[in-house]
């Protein structure tokens, strides 16, 4: 086999902390990773927000832009840390010891260099002080003072004016003392590392002990790693990591001692209510508590509304009264039955995405859904503190919309309670393993939009097109897509209605 190379990178180093393995398997089989769309779409807003952070250090060069292959940039950054006229750098590029770093803002002060790092994130975490570890340890290696080190991110409590003003979208936490004082980790873990990267096979130890690499909760902290379908593939789809209600710990703790199926837990072992009907629906599936269903349909009433709504969230707030990563809805679908055998009906709204879309939102709820109508929603949380939002937001409208929102009824409690449950739901209670389950002729994979993350990005896409034809396909696309939200709650509770009796 080729040898590895041991050459490290930030990123590198920060898989490596996670897992071994994954450091391993990025290094010589990089095919088998799963890209997460959601990730990707993360990381592409963190590059917009760190270019909006470079705007509060005027004067500064882009090492970045100015030289793509990274002899370059080492060059070039070396050139311009000894330019007095260059009083900030961006993505200066550093190498000590075979490892890599580029530096989102290296500001020059009198009294030394102010090393930041720039993040989407709305608080520090574990995972920033790492990164800026490793920064420090390449920089002090190479002699260069670091008087402070700052994580700059967003600031949470930020509520924007006309005008957008980044000094107060962002913050700084002062980090130098605990990223000091993670230097021995940092040597430490890179030696670590390596000595791993020297395997042949996959590295049979993780980090620096005696126990095996298997899957275990290092698998989904700090992040969920990109080769979980690889390291994952031998658990079944009916395993103890469906269990609802049982710390993943404990998850675990069955599996290490071959319990990997359901079924196969003892009965010694004590499990949450939750865990039981799932263990119990292995042999005896589908569960039906008919008396319990029947309460909860007793809670509906007529006129019935089947309501959902499709939000986008921004870390950099897009309109005046937004804080950063604020839901903002764009579309809601509607389906609705005024008594028991009323034909069913259909109402949907979806904004201009090129303006701010909340005022005509709420103008169009409360036109289609009256006071006095009952209205479902599935997993209620979302929808209830978007029409609060809008209520706070626009006076106006709050009587009608605090109307609506004390008339929400969860329709996801049936199964969230266990009153119907079925070995094909997996222990999930959201509706697209519902759906498949109670209501198999209905999917989501023949939709050119499949789910909420897309919509939302399709929609913020409609704001920058110009061909008539492909807005018009993605906006039909978008209606499509929350029309089957709704219609699937209608046909859902027509299984809930037929299965009490």
């Amino acid at each position: 086999m080729k040898k590895i190379r041991t050459n490290l990178s930030k990123s590198l180093y920060l898989k490596g902390l996670q897992c071994h393995k994954s450091l391993w398997l990025m290094k010589t089989q990089p095919e088998l990773r799963h890209i997460d769309t959601h990730r990707n779409a993360l990381f592409e807003e963190g590059i917009l927000i760190g270019k909006m952070a470079h705007s509060l250090y005027p004067g500064g060069r882009h090492i970045d832009q100015e030289a793509s292959a990274f002899p370059h940039r080492l060059a070039l950054t070396e050139a311009l840390l000894k330019d007095p006229a260059c009083p900030t750098l961006f993505e200066a590029t550093f190498q000590y010891q075979n490892t890599l770093i580029m530096v989102d803002i290296l500001h020059k002060t009198p009294e030394g260099m102010e090393l930041i790092e720039v993040k989407s994130s709305t608080s520090e975490k574990a995972i920033f002080i790492d990164d800026l570890s490793l920064q420090y340890y390449v920089l002090t290696g190479l002699t260069i003072p670091i008087k402070n080190v700052f994580l700059m991110h967003i600031n949470a409590h930020y509520v924007r004016k006309a005008q957008l003003k980044l000094s107060k979208l962002f913050k700084k936490s002062a980090l130098t003392d605990k990223v000091s004082q993670n230097q021995n980790k940092v040597h430490t873990q890179i030696n670590a590392m390596r000595n791993s990267l020297q395997n042949a096979q996959e590295p049979l130890f993780f980090q620096n002990s005696l126990e095996n690499i298997d899957i275990g909760t290092h698998c989904f902290h700090p992040y969920n790693c990109d080769f979980m379908p690889h390291c994952w593939k031998h658990i079944p789809p009916h395993s103890v990591f469906n269990l609802t209600g049982l710390p993943i710990e404990s998850k675990f703790e069955l599996y290490k001692k071959g319990h990997t199926l359901i079924q196969d837990i003892p009965d010694s072992h004590l499990l949450s209510e939750s865990s039981q009907v799932q263990k119990k629906a292995e042999s005896e599936s589908p569960l039906i508590n008919k008396p319990a269903i029947q309460d909860f349909l007793k809670t509906l009433h007529y006129p019935l509304y089947f309501m959902d709504f499709e939000a986008f969230q921004k870390a950099i707030p897009p309109y005046p009264g937004v804080r950063p990563y604020q839901q903002i809805p764009f579309q809601f679908s509607i389906h609705y039955l005024n008594s028991p055998f009323d034909t069913l009906s259909h109402k949907e709204f979806l904004a201009d995405p090129k303006k701010d879309p909340r005022y005509e939102f709420a103008r169009a709820l409360v036109k289609h859904i009256p006071q006095t109508a009952c209205v479902l929603t599935y997993d209620s949380g979302y929808e209830k503190s978007v029409v609060k939002q809008l209520a706070e937001t626009f006076p106006k409208l709050s009587t009608h919309l605090m109307a609506i929102h004390a008339n929400i009824i969860d329709l996801m409690i049936p199964f969230q309670k266990h009153y119907y449950y079925t070995q094909e739901m997996k222990g999930s209670c959201s509706i697209k393993a519902i759906l498949p389950a109670l209501v198999p002729e209905l999917t989501y994979t023949n939709l050119h939009i499949p789910n909420g993350e897309m919509a939302s990005k399709s929609y913020s896409r409609l704001a920058h097109l110009k061909d008539p034809k492909e807005i018009q396909t993605i906006r039909q696309d978008l209606l499509d897509y929350c029309r089957l939200d709704t219609f699937a709650m209608v046909k859902i509770v027509e299984v809930l209605i037929k299965e009490s009796q």
